[in-house]
This record gives structure tokens, C-alpha cells and sequence, in this order.
């Protein structure tokens, strides 16, 4: 015989979320995302990587577990360093707690990170120069990280007309001097 299925409401997984399609026109926007040690190794221990596309600037931060509690406080601490109007990130569990980051948050479809190009591009970067995926981020420190985003921030690039994004961020006011 078959069993009776019970009819459950359609979980929620991040409550009272913006799709991106709202986000306004205007503004300096940024992409957030996270990047994990493999699941292999047990470790919770995740990079916590904001860009802001504009000035291909890269601010981040290693966290202890994918918690929305810990993410909440990672993106304080960033956006205090930053100026920025709002932030597009995916829909992990980690975001949960979008509305504690002190931020408008707008978020990206499920399964495309294709609208969030610069921050996913940025984290291939630091794969293939510095962080190799696969490798156990508890033996990465923050000051490590930070080391790894700077050296990547003071990089040249052609398409900020040869500047480095340190640069271009202070121009457009993101950063201060």
C-alpha cells in the first residue's frame, strides 16, 4: 500500500528576500560570496569575500563556521571599511541573516552566478594564485588573507585604465586614504 504523504508548506530558506531584479540602477553596488574548504577535510573554516565592481576592489575575511550569525558580523566589519549602497549575494543558508548586515541585500537567482561575475572571478583569482582549491582554510590565517587581497588590490589593470583598484577606490570615494 502507499503511504500517505504529509503536505508540508514550502520552506523558506532566507526570509524576506529582495530578488535582484530591485536592486536600483544607480549606486555602488558589490557582490558577495563565500569560499570553502572542501568537505573532505570536516573544517568549517570559510573566506568571507566582498568586490566592489566599480573599482575591482577586493575586502575580505576568514570566518570560524558558515553560520548566518558569523556572516552577519563579517559583512559589519567589512561594510565599515567600505562605502557601498547595497550588496548582491547568493541564496546560501550563510545569508540568512541579511537583514542584520546593516546593508540593503539583493539576491542573485538560485544557481547563477553568473550574475554576480566580478566577486566569482575574484575568487577564481585567489584560487589560482595563492589559496589552491582543495586546501584546508584553517591552516589560512586572516592575516594571510588580507596579504593575498592586497597584493591582488594593487595589481594594474588594463581595465581601469591601468590603475590599481586601490586607486580607482579612493577616486570614487569608496576607501579613504
Amino acid at each position: 500500500r502507499k503511504k500517505k504523504q504529509k503536505r508540508t508548506a514550502k520552506r523558506e530558506m532566507i526570509p524576506n528576500r529582495i530578488s535582484l531584479e530591485k536592486r536600483p540602477k544607480r549606486g555602488e553596488h558589490a557582490e558577495g560570496d563565500l569560499f570553502v574548504s572542501p568537505i573532505k577535510t570536516g573544517v568549517q573554516r570559510s573566506g568571507a569575500i566582498v568586490c566592489v565592481p566599480s573599482a575591482q576592489l577586493l575586502v575580505g575575511r576568514m570566518i570560524e563556521n558558515k553560520k548566518p550569525a558569523t556572516m552577519a558580523q563579517a559583512i559589519r566589519q567589512i561594510d565599515s571599511e567600505i562605502s557601498i549602497d547595497d550588496l548582491t549575494m547568493d541564496n546560501g543558508l550563510e545569508n540568512k541573516n541579511h537583514e542584520q548586515f546593516g546593508i540593503p541585500t539583493y539576491f542573485a537567482d538560485p544557481h547563477s552566478p553568473w550574475q554576480k561575475p566580478h566577486v566569482e572571478n575574484s575568487i577564481g583569482l585567489l584560487r589560482r594564485w595563492f589559496i589552491k582549491k582543495g586546501t584546508n582554510l584553517q591552516t589560512i590565517s586572516d592575516h594571510k588573507l588580507q596579504e593575498y587581497l592586497h597584493i591582488l588590490n594593487g595589481k594594474y589593470r588594463k581595465s581601469l585604465g591601468y590603475q590599481s583598484a586601490y586607486e580607482a577606490a579612493i577616486k570614487r570615494g569608496i576607501i579613504q586614504e
